[in-house]
């Protein structure tokens, strides 16, 4: 069994704490999503499976960097061998290259999660189709990652025995920077996607910019990138386990915080508010009641249709986490009709009347109450 290496320094302990705390933190933020899920009587969608599978591999990731500092991590090369031999920087070897494979899917499920969600709630093609676009380019710098990973040293053993003849390495910091300016662009690509829409928006100004922000929580996201490449392309790779502490602990901030931002517009439902049986926001009704208990909304206008496609959102429409509503955020057009069909029921208050029931336009409709006569009206809506 090979030795293994005692914390006896800050750097060894700070690369044990702070992986742990941020899974932690990462694992907490998953499961207030999951809760606010169950809350607004919502099932799993495919983003919130991605963000669970996010997870597993981030804490696979943040469990071989907390178990690096065991064997060598946080002190100089040279001391490592010279006190516990050549064996404990093996094993970090191995581990170096199982890190590289882990934070590839641990920071790539994340933006998918993100993109997956973004297509749910707008659902214009031509946003959908960019959607797929960066989603596919997400993928794609996966698989190069890990296959960076895997065939940048030849054999593969030569990544932690460089004794073995005939073997040999290419450019792996040439590889870190190109992975990681990439994983950046499209980390802002990502966060961008959404913006030109929030900000069509006809919403009060304020309102519309707590939305704006609370979608761009990820640039956090995007300064640990940056942070993570600048301090691998400085780093002096001869003494390895030393120098490598820093850059350690921003490949684990990366893909944490960003499994933590993504959850960030979904904890609405955490809040308060009451939900239908199929997940659909309940607003309140600002209108006033009459003797028999039932709302007079007549003062409710309807809403109009903006110049660029978008329908006005009421206040209680903003920030409610209806995201799989494909409603709020949809332009209006053709080939979103849905069908409006209202049932007026006329009761003549206190004679027992017989109900009479019709169809009418949903622009012209109106409650009105008077004369001894209730008039309610039941609206159905059907997307064709």
């Amino acid at each position: 069994m090979d030795p293994t290496v005692p914390i006896t320094t800050s750097a060894q302990a700070c690369l044990v704490v702070v992986p742990i705390v941020l899974t932690i933190l990462a694992a907490a933020s998953v499961a207030l999503r999951v809760l606010a899920r169950h809350m607004s009587n919502r099932k799993l969608e495919a983003s919130d499976f991605l963000i669970i599978a996010a997870l597993v591999f981030a804490a696979g990731f943040t469990a071989v960097v907390s178990a690096e500092p065991f064997t060598g991590a946080g002190l100089h090369m040279a001391d490592v061998v010279a006190n516990y031999g050549p064996a404990p920087l093996v094993t970090y070897l191995k581990m170096t290259l199982a890190n590289q494979i882990l934070w590839a899917l641990a920071v790539c499920l994340p933006k998918l999660s993100v993109l997956t969600l973004y297509a749910k709630i707008f659902t214009m093609s031509i946003f959908v189709n960019a959607a797929k676009l960066t989603g596919i380019l997400v993928i794609l710098l996966g698989l190069a990652t890990i296959l960076s990973a895997l065939l940048q040293c030849q054999p593969i053993a030569f990544n932690w025995d460089q004794t073995i003849p005939g073997g040999h390495c290419g450019d792996q910091v040439l590889s870190f920077e190109i992975t990681g300016s990439i994983n950046v662009a499209l980390d802002i690509v990502t966060l961008l996607l959404p913006m030109p829409y929030l900000a069509k928006l006809e919403m009060v100004l304020y309102k519309k910019l707590v939305l704006i922000a609370t979608f761009s929580v990820g640039f956090v996201t995007c300064i640990f990138s940056a942070l993570r490449i600048r301090s691998l392309l400085t780093m002096d790779y001869s003494d390895l386990t030393y120098l490598a502490v820093v850059p350690s602990i921003y490949s684990v901030l990366e893909p944490n915080v960003a499994i933590m931002l993504a959850c960030v517009p979904l904890l609405r439902p955490l809040l308060g508010g009451r939900y239908s049986a199929k997940g659909t926001y309940i607003a309140r009704d600002w209108g006033t009641s009459n003797a028999s208990g039932t709302n007079n909304s007549a003062a409710k206008m309807p809403r109009r249709t903006t110049r660029v496609g978008f329908e006005t959102l009421d206040d209680a429409d903003i920030l409610t986490n209806d995201a799989s509503s494909q409603v709020e955020l949809r332009p209006v057009g053709s080939k979103f009709k849905s069908q409006v069909t209202t049932t007026t029921v006329v009761t003549h208050g206190g004679h027992g009347g017989d109900p009479r029931e019709g169809s009418m336009n949903s622009e012209s409709a109106d409650e009105r109450v008077g004369g001894g006569i209730m008039v309610r009206q039941e609206w159905e809506v059907k997307e064709v």
